[in-house]
């Protein structure tokens, strides 16, 4: 037997190593995700009548129809259902952040109520025993409340 020589071993891991597709050109070459939001909200997006007797107590209906409004229509059923009650057996779970620094308010208005929903007591809010979302509004709508001032809506 010959012993292996340098340079075919060289060739052949050059070609083995050729032929291996690699992951950098696709990630490099991916298209940026689309955003969330649209860049001017659709005033003309209303929720259903049906669509509304499914949302679940404790999320502002109209929060969520403003917040439906400024994203994209193709993504706007598969967030309404997170607020619904499941009716195919799939549970969505709970959306409480959206990476798009712009509709996190709008998300917060829709939790807001939910601080009352659930009855959270001051030190609830103060602690944030819940972790939900809108916890701020809550506790602004909550202070207005004990002064008799107008609440202000963000």
């Amino acid at each position: 037997m010959r012993p292996t020589s340098p340079i075919l071993f060289t060739i052949s891991a050059a070609l083995l190593l050729g032929g291996c597709e690699s992951t950098q050109g696709t990630l490099m070459n991916s298209p940026d995700p689309e955003p969330l939001r649209l860049s001017v909200a659709d005033e003309g997006y209303h929720l259903t009548a049906t669509d509304r007797a499914k949302i679940r107590p404790g999320f502002d209906v109209q929060a969520l129809q403003k917040l439906l409004r400024a994203v994209r229509p193709d993504l706007r059923a598969e967030i309404l259902a997170h607020f619904q009650f499941v009716e195919d057996g799939v549970r969505r779970g709970i959306l409480v952040q959206l990476h798009e620094v712009e509709l996190q308010p709008l998300l917060e208005e829709v939790w807001a109520p939910m601080w009352e929903e659930v009855k959270a007591t001051d030190a609830d809010l103060a602690e944030n025993t819940f972790g939900f979302p809108g916890r701020q509004i809550a506790l602004q709508r909550r202070e207005a409340r004990r002064s008799g001032k107008p609440s202000a809506q963000p």
